[in-house]
């Protein structure tokens, strides 16, 4: 089967979403599959035409827009950067799977030879276009595949059927190499970022409050922004850490603490599972997906930090406590198999 993904484009950052779909282009091709990622280039607003296409012809000699830094895409995978997504440059194939509201419009104008129409949504993406645009493109004559339950019951909710596939977790990259009570019990670990739903301001107000109550208290940042403003003495900042770097991260921390208004099916908090982090989460329906409540996690609120401080403070001041949590959590997220998922997309393709 020849499958066509699109990404809204270059693929040089690390992104969740991205990761996802480089972890189902390398699944497929490993199945039999002739797989390509098609990435649309970014266009500078106002630029010429001449211009565009010279950066675009830069960009494609120098691959800085591959994931090279970040991803190990399989080279069986074709990975392709187009200046414009049209029948042309997508070509013959037997499935085009949309990833991304803007890449959902772009699929339902291209003719069948593009391939049978899909659509893995993996957020309800408001953050990044008008909701009323976002929300029409779950509407659109597109076979729709959503990762998490809460995105199935919001399909469901406007009328569509939906196949539902978790993610998985890349048990090749994470793992747990310091065990829990070896641990410095008094660090905590965040994925810091600069979308406000990302809720890292509140993710640092906790922090701040829970330093009076552990004052060795210490925090790992890591992200793609630049560090945050203010950083105190006792927080450190890894930008764009490899896997190898974030893995021994994960390793080092007590406590993983994602403060998100809203995820799809989070990425970050599963892996510091599988490398033996508790962890504290926002009670959104992305970390209901693996997180059970005083079983494999402990809950606050989103937007509210204050709800953050009392579960932190429970796992770093009770440590067989946190000990017990990160057994439980590891045990329970190694059900989040790559291969399950990717199975599982496979039969949805043929469906």
């Amino acid at each position: 089967m020849k499958i066509n993904f699109l990404l809204p484009t270059p693929g040089q950052h690390p992104v969740g979403g991205y990761k996802v779909v480089y972890e189902y282009a390398n699944g497929l091709v490993a199945r039999g599959h002739e797989v390509t990622v098609t990435h649309q280039m970014i266009l500078i607003p106002g630029a010429t035409a001449l211009r565009q296409r010279v950066r675009y012809a830069k960009s494609r000699l120098k691959r800085d827009w591959l994931p090279t830094d970040w991803f190990k895409v399989d080279p069986r995978v074709q990975m392709r950067l187009v200046l414009d997504m049209t029948p042309a440059s997508l070509g013959r194939a037997d499935a085009l799977i949309a990833t991304a509201w803007e890449t959902a419009e772009i699929a339902v104008k291209q003719p069948a030879s593009c391939g049978k129409k899909f659509y893995l949504i993996q957020h309800f993406e408001e953050w990044s276009g008008d909701r009323d645009r976002v929300l029409a493109t779950w509407r659109l004559p597109l076979q729709k595949i959503v990762i998490a339950d809460w995105l199935r019951q919001f399909a469901a909710s406007e009328g569509q059927t939906v196949h539902y596939i978790p993610n998985g977790v890349d048990f090749s990259a994470f793992g747990t190499d310091v065990p829990a009570l070896s641990r410095d019990p008094h660090t905590v670990i965040m994925l810091y970022h600069n979308f406000d739903w990302k809720g890292s301001c509140d993710g640092l107000a906790a922090l701040r409050a829970v330093k009076a109550s552990v004052p060795d208290l210490k925090v790992i940042l890591f992200g793609v922004p630049a560090e945050p403003p203010d950083m105190e003495p006792w927080f450190e900042y890894h930008r764009l850490p490899s896997q190898v770097l974030l893995r021994s991260l994960y390793n080092r921390a007590a406590i993983f603490l994602s403060p998100s208004w809203a995820e799809g099916w989070p990425l970050p908090p599963a892996e510091a599972m599988l490398c033996s982090a508790a962890t504290v989460l926002t009670d959104i329906g992305g970390h209901r997906e693996y997180g059970i409540e005083g079983e494999t996690t402990q809950y606050g609120q989103p937007r509210l930090s204050a709800s953050l401080v009392p579960p932190l403070l429970r796992l770093l001041t009770d440590t067989p406590a946190r000990v017990a949590q990160t057994r439980q959590a590891h045990r329970h997220i190694t059900q989040f198999t790559w291969d399950v998922a990717v199975s599982r997309f496979d039969a949805a393709l043929h469906n």
